[in-house]
């Protein structure tokens, strides 16, 4: 049997280890291979490890000697990694078949493992695992480094305690031997490293077993590995002096950096191995220890900063034991006059990494020697990771503010900023929450990034941009620039028209990356031009270039989402795309999002695109956003009716889409008649019963109803079932209902299924014999009569049956809706009675749109009627009644006919009944006809139209052929 994981087929299983199995996979559309690592969800901290190994890689982006991670998912009780698929075997499978190999080959296989490392080093990970085992090796034998189970990410909360072994032992560095995870560095995976290369050279470990784990980690703290050469005569002297520098049990004595092995590894005249290590690859060390017990920012004010001990300027003479970065290396001494922080500053103002300007205001601080200038060198660092959209630091640099008492609002607003923009927008909204009742301006920030992410309202949101508007003058720069930045968001998400060229790059500040990504959001917005979306590209291409690995994904997501549908590429797999990318957005945020998206898809598509797009928006965002556009269009007292209608015709459609119901006003007694409606039912099931029948007279589809009408036909109680095939049929399930109905055998109740089919379903009955009751037989009898035209005997016989149970009176009202609609006539029952039928109810709607065809009211119910009708007749019928309507209502409700057309077609061409479909052809053509009629097309074109309706049979009606006439000035034919 086929086992499918996520979106993945498993095709064979590869291979298993200490982290899971893992197998050969497929995607399941596009066919993509894959390795796909599956971890039984148990241990906690193994999941965690699990997902670590994902973030890690997929954070640091992508390199050419490190395995790309496609997807980290869960599912049921696994978690799974799909990893791209590497087919060449892995280092470890290649010296058990080779032995060891050339020096040649050696250097240039752990040269390329040592680059892709440097890569992971530089934006913030370790491995802490290196061996050959996780090396991969391509078809074209080049190296990718794999297995990052055991990574930490930089400001990650260790999984590991102190004296907890993590590692293979055999190519363990010895602080890992020891436990001490507070000494882990750089140096850790220089020392994996080393290993590799001892193995390429020698075929064996640089440590050998030695039958038990404790006696194996002794020799690795205690014994030094034998040189290369003395195993393999072919290693050149320099090569063993490389090896082994990598393989030294102190760390100040190894390699400063992966990168500065790699240079090495390329032979004696590139041996740097007296060069200092770039400024960049020391600067890496304090992230790299940013986590619990290595780096916190809870020590006293008073005290040195805790940056400031994790700096690479910690005194030579110390060790790991002493310093978790303790680095025997100098920086180059700074110019006279050009302190820390002055470089810091002064890298601010270009267009530096996050990673570079993060680490230049670290080591600012970690050259502070006053609390003030700690505390101006925490502010700009928080400003820093703010801009460059670093959580880790942001929150740690967010703690240590508070703890001092000093800029806790703007710490608070930042960190709650950066948590919304991101995905993790709960969090934020906490955060900002923590804001009431501070001064100016941080309060009114807060209140703004939180009504961004919760509220929907136009008015409410203009409000609070007219509040950080009036702060912006007397505020210092940074809030000045903060409230500026809050009060566009505001703003254009108010506007149905968004923000002119001029306002983005008003707004923009080169170097933030939120303001890059939403400068590029607001050129997207509506429908922009080549040059609009070239600017857009470059904005998001400067915004990866100086965030590097911490983009905020949320806005991201958003912003590129935007991107892909204003280009020529959009098409409906923007939806897939939309659902990877929007996972975890804010509610309004994937609201907005669709209603754009749905737009896009239209222009390119279809109707029916837009439609499936505003579908996935949620009820509750949905009816916000119709409460907004309502809103909206009371402040255009200027449209016209047409400006009016095509407005309102927009909320009738995304109102559907959203599963809002038809909106059946709810009369006096509507309660009292359900119950009386649910005597007969056994009491344990009313309260599902009166959930059905409540929604269902409100106007409710079947997608709404579907699960609570399913349980009622699974319940013991006949009459639970035959309520449940009752609505079904009313909302045209017939081939539900249907079954329902003949799934009875006994007497007794064969007679109200019979009839129920009979009144709803349209099903065919034998006469004679199977009525036992006298109320049922009245039913039988109006209905004859009523088919039969004769309207007075039929009302007659209703007269007896509505004096019968309750379902006998509820299959009358339903009858005499009917008749009084045959007779063109008002019925006299309430419409919810109606609506819990959805047939009868859109004939009556429309007959009462037909009577008065320009007013409003009538025909936005029979729009609103046509949410519980499923049938394309409906739908054509309506193309053809407003094509037909003055200018402006035929005008305004041009997309509605559009989508009702779109979804005639679709359903016609899923039909098996060949007379049906035949005649529904012939109905499409005529009301496609009359909507190019309607749309202002040329004679020829609504012609065509109209030629194909009459070869399938009839003729047109007159009055379509006196409109033509009208229009062109010259007859059909």
């Amino acid at each position: 049997m086929e086992r499918r994981v996520g979106p993945w087929r498993l095709v064979r299983r590869l291979g298993a280890g200490g982290m899971g199995e893992v197998f050969l996979a497929e995607h399941l559309q596009g066919g993509q291979p894959c390795a796909l690592k599956l971890l039984a969800l148990g241990d906690e901290d193994e999941a965690l490890r699990f997902a670590r190994e994902g973030r890690a890689v997929a954070a640091a982006g992508r390199h050419p000697h490190v395995v790309e991670v496609l997807q980290l998912g869960r599912e049921k009780s696994f978690a799974y990694l799909a990893l791209e698929l590497v087919e060449g075997g892995d280092l470890a499978g290649l010296l058990e078949e080779r032995g060891p190999l050339t020096p040649e080959e050696a250097c240039r296989l752990t040269r390329e493992a040592a680059q892709g490392i440097a890569h992971m080093h530089e934006r913030g990970v370790l491995h802490r695992d290196l061996k050959p085992h996780n090396v991969l090796l391509t078809r074209e034998q080049s190296v990718k480094v794999t297995d990052f189970g055991l990574a930490r990410l930089s400001g990650a909360e260790t999984l590991t305690r102190s004296g907890e072994v993590l590692g293979t032992p055999v190519y363990m560095a010895p602080e890992q031997a020891k436990g001490e995870v507070a000494a882990y560095g750089l140096w850790t995976d220089v020392y994996g490293l080393g290993g590799v290369l001892y193995a390429c050279l020698t075929g064996r470990p640089p440590i050998e077993s030695r039958g038990s784990v404790l006696a194996t980690l002794r020799a690795v703290l205690e014994e030094a590995p034998a040189p290369p050469s003395s195993r393999n005569r072919a290693v050149p002297t320099w090569l063993d002096e490389v090896c082994l520098r990598a393989l030294a049990k102190e760390p100040r004595e190894r390699f400063a950096s992966a990168r500065e092995l790699a240079d090495a590894l390329r032979g004696p005249a590139q041996d740097r191995a007296g060069r200092r290590p770039s400024r960049l690859a020391l600067l890496a060390a304090p992230l790299l220890m940013l986590s619990a017990g290595a780096i916190g920012f809870a020590l006293a004010a008073s005290r040195p900063s805790p940056l400031a001990e994790a700096s690479p300027r910690a005194a030579p003479g110390a060790t790991p034991d002493a310093s978790p970065v303790a680095f025997p290396v100098a920086f180059p001494s700074d110019p006279p006059g050009f302190g820390a922080e002055a470089q810091a500053r002064s890298l601010a103002k270009s267009q530096a990494s996050a990673r570079e300007l993060i680490e230049a205001w670290q080591a600012a601080l970690a050259a502070a020697t006053d609390q003030a200038a700690q505390e101006r060198c925490l502010l700009e660092l928080l400003r820093a990771s703010h801009r460059r959209n670093d959580l880790a630091v942001l929150e740690l640099t967010t703690e240590e503010l508070q703890r001092r008492g000093v800029h806790e609002g703007e710490a608070i607003f930042r960190l709650g900023d950066a948590l919304c923009a991101g995905r993790r927008w709960e969090e934020g909204l906490q955060v900002l929450t923590r804001l009431e009742g501070r001064p100016e301006p941080w309060a009114a920030l807060g209140a703004a990034r939180r009504g961004l992410e919760r509220s929907l309202s136009r008015s409410s949101l203009l409000a609070l941009a007219d509040r950080v508007h009036g702060l912006l003058e007397g505020a210092e720069e940074e809030a000045r620039f903060l409230l500026a930045r809050q009060e566009a968001l505001l703003r254009w998400t108010g506007s149905p028209f968004g923000l002119s060229d001029h306002n983005v790059r008003r707004r923009i500040k080169r170097g933030d990356v939120h303001d890059l990504i939403f400068a590029a959001r607001l050129l997207v917005h509506r429908q922009p031009n080549a040059e609009q979306l070239a600017q857009a590209r470059d904005f998001l291409s400067l915004a990866r270039e100086i965030c590097a690995s911490s983009l905020p994904l949320g806005s991201l997501g958003e912003c590129e989402l935007y991107l892909a549908t204003a280009s020529s590429a959009a098409d409906e797999r923007l939806l897939t795309r939309f659902e990877q990318s929007a996972a975890n957005f804010s509610p309004w945020r994937r609201a907005k999002l669709l209603l754009n998206l749905g737009h896009a898809l239209e222009e390119r598509v279809g109707p029916i695109a837009r439609f499936r797009a505003w579908s996935r928006i949620e009820l509750e965002q949905g009816e916000a956003l119709l409460r907004d556009w309502r809103e909206r269009a009371g402040f255009r007292a200027e449209w016209s009716v047409e400006q009016r209608v095509r407005g309102e015709a927009f909320v009738l459609r995304l109102g559907r889409a959203v599963g809002q119901s038809a909106q059946v006003p709810e009369w006096p007694g509507a309660a009292a008649q359900v119950e009386a409606w649910l005597e007969e039912l056994q009491p344990s099931l009313r309260a599902l019963g009166r959930a059905v029948l409540s929604e269902a007279i409100r106007g409710a589809t079947w997608n709404q109803l579907a699960g609570r009408v399913q349980q009622l036909a699974r319940a013991e109680d006949p009459l639970a079932r035959l309520l449940a095939a009752e609505v079904a049929l009313g909302r045209m399930r017939l081939g539900f209902g249907g079954a329902i109905c003949a799934s009875f055998k006994d007497s007794r109740w064969n007679e109200r299924a019979a009839l129920t089919l009979l009144l709803l379903g349209r099903g065919r009955v034998e006469a004679g014999g199977f009525v036992e009751s006298a109320h049922g037989e009245a039913l039988l009898r109006a209905y004859s009569e009523y088919s039969a035209a004769r309207f007075p005997e039929a009302e007659a016989a209703l007269e007896l049956a509505a004096a019968g149970p309750a379902w006998c009176r509820r299959l009358s009202a339903h009858l005499q809706v009917e008749i009084a609609t045959a007779q063109d006539r008002e019925p006299q029952t309430e419409p919810w009675t109606q609506a819990l039928h959805a047939r009868q109810y859109y004939d009556l709607c429309m007959l009462r749109s037909v009577r008065q065809p320009e007013v409003w009211e009538h025909l936005a119910r029979t729009i609103r009627a046509l949410r519980i009708v499923s049938h394309p007749v409906s739908r054509l019928i309506l193309v053809e009644q407003t094509a037909t309507l003055s200018k402006p209502l035929r005008d305004g409700l041009a997309d509605s006919r559009g989508l009702w057309l779109a979804e005639a077609r679709l359903e016609i061409e899923k039909g098996r009944n060949p007379a049906l479909v035949q005649a529904l052809e012939r109905q499409l053509w005529i009301a496609a006809g009359l909507d190019l009629l309607a749309r202002g097309g040329s004679a020829g074109a609504v012609r065509a139209q109209w030629e194909q309706a009459l070869q399938r049979g009839g003729q047109l009606e007159e009055r379509y052929l006196d409109a033509f006439a009208r229009r062109f000035g010259e007859p059909f034919r």
